[in-house]
C-alpha cells in the first residue's frame, strides 16, 4: 500500500512575514530579486538579536565556565546562576550556528549533548587569567550597550544635526594627539577590504618617505572615553590616570592582534630610531621593541597619558625601559623627537579637524626624518568602493557622537588609501610601497 507522505516546509519565522508581501497579489509570486532583499532586511531587523546573545553570554560567564573542558547545558546553568526555569541550550546553539562555541553529541545520552568554546574563543574569552582580557571585553560589552542606546537616537541625530545626548560628545578638532587608542568608535565589526598603503622614503635625492596604511584599524581602537569633549582629555584637571586605566585596557586589548600582526608582516630590522605619535600607552614601542633588538622607540604623545605607559613599561623590565623613551608635546606644534628614521601615526589622522591639518602633520614628518625614512600611516581606511561595512559604521557613527562631521575631510572621518598617496606625493614621499594588511584581509 502506498503511504501518504509528510512533507515539511521550513518557514524562518521573519518580521511581520505576513504582511511583508502584501503589495503583490497572491497571482503575482514574488521575484527572486525580491526574496532575497527581503531576506537581507530581515538580517538586518534581527542582528539586534545576536548582539544581545553575545552579551549575555559574557555577562553570564558562560565563556569562562566552559574554560579547558567540556560541560553540559545543565552543568552550565548552574555555573552561571542561570533560573532553573529556563534552559540555556537555546543560547548556546546560538553561540555554535555563530563558530563561537562547539556541541558534542553524546551517543549515551542524546538530550544532554556536550559544549565547549571554540579554541579561539577559549583563549580570548574563556581564561580567567589572561591579561586584561575578561576585565576588558566587561568593559568593552558596557560600552556596546551605551551604544546601542545611542544608536537609537539615529534618525534625531540626523534631523536635528545634534548627536545623542546618550552617546559620549566630542567638539571635532580640540586636542589631535589622541593615542592609537584614541578615539575611534563605532566599529567592532570586523572589517574586509584593502588594507593600508606605503611611501617609501626612497634614496633618489631628497626625502622619499615610506608610508603603510593599514585598512583595517584596529583596531582598530574602539572604545570611546567619557569625556564630554576631546580636549578634556588634554586638560590639565583631566581625570586621574587611575580612572582611565580601565580605558587603556580595553583600547591594548583591541591593538593587541593588529599591532603584533604589524609586528610580523612589516620589516622593522632596517630601522633604528621609530617615534611613535600619539603612542597613548606605548603598546606598539613595548612590542617591537620586545620582538627587534635594533630599535630604540619613542612614545610621543600628551603628559597626562605618559604615567600609564611608564607602569606597563616597567612591568616589562629594564631592558624595555633602556630603549622606550617618553616624550610629552603635540605632533602639530612641537618638535617631533630626533633623530628618528621611522615615524609611525596609528589612528590618529582620521582625528584631525580637516584635511589641512592633516597635509601639516604629513610635512613635519618628512621634514623630521632622515634621508631614507620612513612615515607609517595605520588606519583603517575606506576602500574606494565604500564597500567595506566597518568603516561605513564607523563613519556613521560619527554622525551619532560628534556635533561636525560631513564625512568629507571636514572633521573626523575616515580616509582613502587615494587621500594619503595624495598627501604623501605632495610633500614628497615615495608613495610605491604596497598597502600592508592587518586584520581583516
Amino acid at each position: 500500500r502506498l503511504l501518504p507522505c509528510l512533507i515539511c516546509i521550513s518557514n524562518p519565522s521573519l518580521l511581520n512575514h505576513h504582511t511583508a508581501m502584501a503589495a503583490n497579489a497572491e497571482s503575482n509570486p514574488p521575484s527572486a530579486a525580491e526574496v532575497s532583499a527581503f531576506e537581507k532586511i530581515d538580517d538586518l531587523l534581527n542582528v539586534f538579536k545576536k548582539t544581545n546573545v553575545m552579551i549575555a553570554a559574557v555577562k553570564l560567564g558562560i565563556f569562562t565556565a566552559a574554560h579547558g573542558g567540556k560541560r553540559t547545558a545543565e552543568e552550565l546553568a548552574s555555573l552561571c546562576g542561570v533560573h532553573e526555569n529556563k534552559k540555556l541550550d537555546a543560547l548556546l546553539d546560538v553561540l555554535v550556528a555563530d563558530d563561537l562555541m562547539v556541541r558534542h553529541e553524546d551517543v549515551e545520552n542524546p538530550c544532554a549533548p556536550l559544549y565547549e568554546n571554540g579554541a579561539g574563543v577559549d583563549l580570548l574569552l574563556g581564561d580567567a587569567s589572561a591579561p586584561n582580557c575578561l576585565q576588558s571585553v566587561d568593559l568593552t560589552i558596557d560600552h556596546v550597550e551605551r551604544e546601542m542606546v545611542s544608536w537609537r537616537g539615529l534618525v534625531d541625530v540626523l534631523r536635528t544635526g545634534k548627536a545623542t545626548h546618550t552617546s559620549v560628545h566630542y567638539k571635532v578638532g580640540e586636542g589631535h594627539d589622541h593615542g592609537h587608542h584614541g578615539h575611534d568608535h563605532g566599529h567592532h565589526g570586523h572589517d574586509h577590504g584593502e588594507h593600508g598603503g606605503c611611501h617609501h622614503h626612497g634614496d633618489h635625492g631628497g626625502h622619499g618617505h615610506h608610508h603603510v596604511e593599514d585598512e583595517h584599524e584596529h583596531s582598530h581602537a574602539a572604545i570611546e572615553p567619557k569625556p564630554k569633549k576631546l580636549a578634556d582629555c588634554h586638560d590639565e584637571g583631566a581625570p586621574a590616570d587611575e580612572q582611565w586605566s580601565d580605558l587603556y585596557d580595553i583600547f591594548e586589548a583591541y591593538m593587541r592582534i593588529s599591532f603584533n600582526l604589524l609586528a610580523e608582516r612589516f620589516d622593522f630590522s632596517k630601522f633604528s630610531r621609530v617615534v611613535d605619535l600619539g603612542g597613548g600607552t606605548a603598546q606598539l614601542s613595548r612590542i617591537l621593541t620586545r620582538r627587534f633588538a635594533n630599535l630604540h622607540c619613542t612614545n610621543f604623545d600628551f603628559p597626562r597619558v605618559q604615567p600609564a605607559a611608564r607602569k606597563r613599561m616597567e612591568a616589562l623590565g629594564q631592558d624595555v625601559m633602556d630603549r622606550v623613551h617618553l616624550a610629552s608635546g603635540n605632533c602639530l606644534t612641537d618638535e617631533i623627537p630626533q633623530p628618528v628614521d621611522l615615524i609611525v601615526a596609528a589612528n590618529i589622522v582620521h582625528g584631525f579637524e580637516d584635511d589641512a591639518t592633516r597635509k601639516q602633520l604629513f610635512r613635519r614628518a618628512y621634514d623630521a626624518l632622515r634621508p631614507g625614512g620612513a612615515f607609517m600611516i595605520v588606519e583603517e581606511i575606506m576602500t574606494s568602493d565604500r564597500s567595506n561595512m566597518s568603516a561605513l559604521l564607523w563613519q556613521l557613527g560619527m554622525q551619532v557622537d560628534t556635533e561636525s562631521s560631513d564625512g568629507h575631510g571636514h572633521g573626523r572621518c575616515l580616509l582613502t588609501q587615494v587621500q594619503f598617496r595624495e598627501w604623501g606625493a605632495e610633500v614628497g614621499f615615495d608613495t610605491s610601497h604596497p598597502v600592508v594588511p592587518l586584520v581583516g584581509s
